[in-house]
């Protein structure tokens, strides 16, 4: 009896269980694409930061991406930079967003704030070596 129960709730447990895996494929290896609709005077990644010495490599499932790039455009004190990151996703011949996004209309305000994303993935593995350094 006890054992029987016992394969009850192992196989309850199994067909209860929900898993999925999910897989990156890169239609086009240049993960950066033209800003085609930006305000006047907006630029682009690759307008803003040189990439020359960035690696991407797309082996079967894996992205790697290696290397340096250096922001080449010249910043100005009062420039505002906003920002925006939006994931998508392929859906029967269309892109369609998902959840994954993030926005800021002035980026300098939240740049070193711990408690954003920004910060904790785009920020925080920058050497910051002046406080008297104000974006």
């Amino acid at each position: 009896m006890v054992i029987m129960i016992f394969v009850l709730l192992l196989l309850f447990g199994v067909i209860s269980s929900w898993a999925t895996d999910y897989e990156l494929m890169l239609e086009d290896p240049d993960i950066f694409s033209p800003c085609t609709e930006g305000p006047p005077g907006s630029i682009d990644a690759r307008q803003a930061v040189n990439f020359d010495d960035l690696v991407v490599d797309q082996e079967a499932d894996i992205l790697r991406i290696s290397g340096n790039v250096t922001v080449v455009w010249d910043v100005q004190p009062t420039d505002r930079i906003t920002a925006r990151l939006d994931f998508l996703h392929y859906n029967r011949g269309s892109w369609e967003p998902t959840v994954i996004s993030m926005a800021t209309q002035n980026f300098c305000s939240i740049m070193y704030d711990k408690n954003q994303y920004w910060y904790r993935y785009w920020t925080r593995p920058f050497w910051y070596t002046s406080p008297s350094i104000s974006c």
